[in-house]
């Protein structure tokens, strides 16, 4: 199996959270991306969006704060 093959097997279980407060984690997510891809998605995506994940997200941008993430967990997707 060659590593590109390899990367694209992985999933990664991430935790989003506010920089000012990392131990509070807001939000756990899921992805097959690059974790720092996903999170620009959550952030882009928070303009049109009305869930609680995006509201929390609108709040902190008001702010002037970007959501900060971490990998929890990086697992094969075929487990």
């Amino acid at each position: 199996m060659t590593q590109k093959h390899e990367q694209e097997d992985k999933v990664f279980i991430y935790a989003l959270f506010d920089p000012r407060t990392p131990e509070q984690i807001r939000y756990i997510g899921k992805t097959k991306n690059k974790p720092h891809k996903r999170v620009n998605n959550h952030i882009n995506s928070a303009k049109k969006d009305n869930s609680y994940r995006a509201n929390w997200i609108n709040g902190l941008l008001q702010q002037h704060v970007r959501p900060d993430f971490k990998v929890i967990e990086e697992c094969s997707s075929k487990s």
